[in-house]
């Protein structure tokens, strides 16, 4: 039940958000006296629509964006409009070309204002840090080799080879198989915080962890031997003016895979000793300085993601509105709210993003056309714009109906 009501709500958000996109548009389009004929949440038939002053407001069925109708953007009419007359001075073509890029990279601007504020929401909630200090079982394995309660996981710095590709820290190196392993420390939930749940291994030679894939998966019991390393405490050291570890110490778990209770998957055993979880909130400060880092983070990422969305490895990653759904319910389930509410403040950069491509269709392409038609100062013929907009729209179409076939039959 929390899962459907969690997808309804992510329904309503992702509508939210292209509704707010289009109404930058529309606002912009208003400003600077351009007639709108309509403006509409979804694609095709109607489902609902009001008229106003001049603009028609409409829900359609299919819930695949939205648009802003505007005077001067096709050679006719819309048939409903065709009994108005317009003053010529109201069309889009008429307004000067600085205008015409507001309105048409509105929408852009809208979301990513938008997402600050997603951020800004998500970063006043309370949220959950997996601290580094321990819990111990009575008579466990840890317990037994002398680990205490509120003792401190390290990674060693002899691990630390300096290597700013290297997107994980590493806890040991282990050899299977005569192969490589690091030891990481990966949290897939707050809820099990014991470090079974956490222990994984990766090949040593992938640097960056971008997909739970990469990871070691046991698929037959197997025995090692796991050294880790643990600190009493921290200190701060005045000479060096840094933050040190004190009384450090290393103790060996004797680590097996065992199948699980449930299917076919092997889970890893030998440790007895639990991460802590706290619940934290940031001051207002805190929270502004948050949001910022997390603007420029999602921008960054999402801007390399569409630099580099046709390589294998990005491509595969890639999902659709099904993907959408299904990676924001499981973060909601495994992270709680604040987390939640990131991924729509990520959702909204790459909104804005992905329309700032220069293909037709997009925002982009229309910000494209007012640059070149500005710089040559020659209008590109409408029915040029026209047709490259249509048949880019087609293209995009078809990339969405993929992205939801492959989304659905990944499912099964």
């Amino acid at each position: 039940m929390q899962t459907v009501l969690i997808i309804l709500l992510s329904i309503i958000i992702i509508g939210f958000l292209i509704a707010l996109h289009e109404l930058g548009h529309l606002a912009f389009a208003k400003l600077f006296k351009v007639y709108c004929f309509e403006y509409a949440i979804g694609m095709g038939p109607k489902i609902y629509s009001k008229k106003g002053k001049e603009t028609t407001f409409s829900l359609r069925a299919l819930p695949i964006g939205g648009y802003v109708s505007m005077y001067g953007e096709t050679e006719d009419f819309p048939d409903e409009y065709a009994e108005l007359e317009i003053p010529e001075e109201r069309s889009l073509l008429k307004v000067a070309k600085w205008k015409r890029a507001f309105i048409m990279s509105g929408g852009i601007l809208v979301n990513f204002i938008v997402a600050f504020f997603i951020f800004m929401i998500g970063n006043t909630l309370p949220y959950t840090v997996i601290n580094s200090n321990v819990q111990v079982i009575e008579n466990g394995v840890a317990a037994n080799r002398g680990v205490k309660a509120d003792d401190i996981i390290i990674a060693p710095q002899k691990y630390d080879d300096g290597d700013e590709e290297r997107t994980y820290a590493i806890f040991d190196v282990v050899t299977l198989n005569e192969k490589e392993y690091n030891v990481l420390i990966y949290y897939p939930d707050y809820h099990d915080t014991s470090l079974e749940n956490y222990f994984h291994l990766i090949p040593r030679d992938v640097k960056k962890l971008t997909n739970l894939n990469q990871l070691y998966t046991p698929s037959e019991e197997v025995s090692f031997d796991v050294t880790l390393t643990f600190a009493k405490g921290i200190e701060y050291n005045e000479e060096k003016e840094a933050y040190e570890y004190i009384g450090q110490y290393e103790v060996t778990f004797p680590v097996k895979t065992v199948k699980a209770e449930k299917g076919d998957t092997y889970k890893y055993e030998g440790f007895d000793f639990s991460l802590t979880k706290q619940q934290k909130r940031r001051s207002f400060g805190k929270v502004i300085s948050a949001s910022g880092s997390d603007w420029v983070q999602s921008t960054t990422a999402v801007g390399r993601a569409i630099i580099t969305l046709f390589t294998p490895e990005t491509f595969n990653n890639i999902g659709g509105v099904v993907a959408i759904f299904s990676q924001s319910s499981s973060i909601y389930a495994n992270y709680g709210w604040a987390n939640y509410i990131f991924i729509w403040g990520m959702i909204s950069v790459n909104l804005a993003l992905f329309n700032l491509l220069p293909f037709p269709g997009l925002d982009g392409w229309h910000l494209l056309v007012v640059i070149i038609e500005g710089i040559s100062r020659k209008e590109i013929s409408k029915k040029f714009k026209q047709v490259a907009s249509t048949v880019g729209m087609i293209i995009l179409f078809t990339f969405i109906l993929f992205l939801l076939v492959r989304d659905i039959v990944g499912f099964f």
